[in-house]
């Protein structure tokens, strides 16, 4: 674990840069229970509800409320991933259309878009099926996704 210097400046700078967007971000005591995650819009209570039975959720992204929670067991590198995946969908997914694998897929490649300027191990742990997603759909996550990162890095490059 000789990253957690760096995984601390990066996940410091992310908390900055959420509260500039104007999102609250919670950890802790502030969880809303065991296992959530995914994109949270209100509307969507029953698709979020069969999913948390399916798998474990870590992370989660309230648009309306401008929230993002963060699951209190989740390790610092976890943590980390998880900040930038949340602020992925922020900022990819706060209106359009839900599509929970393409969501997933740009939100993760953001991950690793970041983790590759960083140089730094991050994994959020989100699922998404691969094969709900066209050879046409994954050149649009690459584009969305290299958008939302470049975005991110200079909202945070100011920690730098």
């Amino acid at each position: 674990m000789d990253n957690v210097p760096q995984l601390l400046l990066v996940q410091q700078s992310l908390l900055k840069w959420a509260e500039q967007l104007n999102y609250q971000v919670l950890v802790g005591e502030q969880w809303l229970g065991g296992h959530l995650g995914v994109c949270w819009d209100a509307t969507r209570r029953s698709d979020f509800n069969e999913r948390m039975l399916k798998e474990p959720l870590w992370g989660m992204c309230e648009f309306r409320e401008r929230v993002i929670w963060i699951h209190p067991a989740a390790a610092i590198e976890q943590r980390t991933a998880l900040l930038v995946h949340e602020l992925a969908h922020a900022l990819l997914h706060h209106g359009g259309p839900y599509d929970t694998d393409l969501q997933e897929a740009e939100a993760e490649a953001v991950c690793g878009m970041i983790s590759e300027a960083f140089s730094i191990p991050l994994n959020s742990g989100a699922y998404y099926s691969a094969e709900e997603i066209s050879p046409a759909q994954l050149s649009e996550i690459e584009l969305r996704a290299s958008q939302a990162a470049d975005q991110i890095l200079v909202g945070i490059s100011g920690g730098f």
